[in-house]
């Protein structure tokens, strides 16, 4: 993401921990795999290649959890934003429920990533609410939990009282708890899969951008500013934030913002009246608006599309609007943080493995579920690496690279939407 200077830092960067120390790669080095980014995807996917054993370089053009993994909203949410039997159609019954399964229980692998390395990230499985904000939404919500609750997980619904109890207003018709979801500190855990990945021996270089990425007879060489890597394998981990390092691949993804806020602290008294359980929350319909009370007692309030370039205009003040709309007891609460980045969605909104080369993988496209769908994509790619996973075992199909036609004109289009809804949203 490039930097929007008049928003300032983020909730996330103004409240991190300490990064681990690294430096910017200088001169030559060898490695069995080397890895391109340093987001949840690749230090993922360096984690599990270096418990096996393998020696492993993880090279970042900026610094860890620069981009979405630094950047996003918080929210621990298994599976995807397609209904499980859509998964099905598009990629066949056999393959569409090891993905349904595998992806609809990745809160265990982050759970388990967190203990292991024992990363102080806020990590709270306090369940996530799939608001109806209509009765046709309603119809949408609970389609979806009986989707859900047909693969066992962990999914109830919940009428329009429970649903204000959770929430802390009575503007829904209902909603579907999802109780395999929570919340985190999404820059907390790069930072903490960085310092679990160099535990284990893996070399991490950030200020490391690669200009270059070529086969040669000793494997792969990736080359940065003041130096290179060769080795065996190559991983790309960039996501959204990819560029033209390999051909195609920036195509393959429409880029979409994402505008998040947070409001100062809450007082005791307010905050048993908000999301008192601190489950997060998105609405049923086409634009959602996300509300989420984060470990420190803000209320978060995010949606699709860009921050606006200039303070003060409707766009800017939109976040106001909704916090006295949804929660009118909070009145005037400043807001103490306003940032933005990118998400990269795929034609489907899957996740993409691609594997366009002998030795080079590649896995994009988590559309927004990035915080679980990245870690396990990263394992995914570290286990085909080591052989451990199979064509006939993977949930995540190997597919060619295929540019999305119109891509940059569909994000337009989209970016024009979120824009209209935000000033709809005035309206009586």
């Amino acid at each position: 993401m490039k930097p929007l200077d008049h928003l300032g830092p983020s909730l996330w960067a103004g409240t991190a921990n300490e990064p681990p120390d690294t430096v910017p790669l200088e001169g030559q080095r060898r490695a069995d795999v080397v890895v391109i980014g340093a987001g949840y995807t690749g230090l993922s996917c360096a984690i599990h290649l270096a418990e096996a054993g393998a020696d492993v370089v993880v090279l970042e053009a900026k610094g860890i959890g620069h981009g979405g993994s630094g950047r996003n909203m918080g929210q621990v949410n298994p599976g995807v934003w397609a209904d499980p039997k859509v998964v099905e159609d598009l990629l066949g019954e056999a393959t569409g429920r090891r993905f349904n399964q595998a992806f609809g229980s990745t809160f265990e692998l982050v759970e388990g990533l967190v203990k292991r390395f024992d990363i102080q990230c806020d990590l709270n499985r306090s369940g996530n609410i799939y608001v109806a904000h209509s009765a046709k939404g309603l119809r949408k919500v609970e389609d979806r939990q009986a989707q859900l609750a047909a693969y066992g997980f962990d999914v109830e619904m919940l009428d329009r009282e429970q649903t204000a109890a959770y929430v802390g207003n009575r503007r829904y018709h209902g909603a579907m708890l999802d109780k395999r979801a929570g919340n985190i500190h999404p820059l907390n855990y790069a930072l903490g899969l960085a310092r679990g990945a160099m535990s284990l021996g893996v070399s991490v270089h950030t200020s490391s951008p690669v200009h270059g990425l070529a086969r040669t007879a000793d494997g792969w060489r990736a080359e940065t500013d003041r130096g290179s890597v060769t080795a065996e394998r190559a991983v790309i981990a960039t996501d959204s934030y990819s560029d033209n390092l390999w051909p195609g691949l920036k195509r393959t993804l429409v880029p979409v913002g994402t505008y998040a806020t947070a409001t100062v602290p809450l007082g005791d008294n307010l905050r048993r009246t908000i999301l008192p359980h601190r489950t997060s929350t998105f609405e049923s319909a086409s634009i959602s608006t996300y509300f989420h009370m984060v470990a420190s007692d803000r209320i978060m309030i995010s949606i699709l599309g860009y921050p606006p370039v200039f303070k003060n205009s409707w766009l800017d003040r939109w976040p106001r609007l909704q916090l006295r709309r949804h929660f009118p007891q909070a009145g005037d609460l400043p807001f103490e943080f306003k940032w933005g980045g990118t998400v990269g969605l795929s034609d489907d909104r899957l996740p993409r493995l691609h594997e366009p080369a002998p030795g080079l993988s590649i896995c994009c496209g988590f559309s927004g579920r990035g915080i679980t769908s990245a870690t396990l994509g990263g394992k995914i790619v570290a286990e085909r690496i080591l052989g451990t996973m199979t064509d006939e075992t993977s949930p995540l199909p190997v597919k060619p690279i295929k540019p999305i036609p119109l891509r940059l004109m569909r994000a337009a289009s989209y970016e024009l939407g979120f824009r209209a809804f935000r000033m709809l949203a005035w309206l009586p």
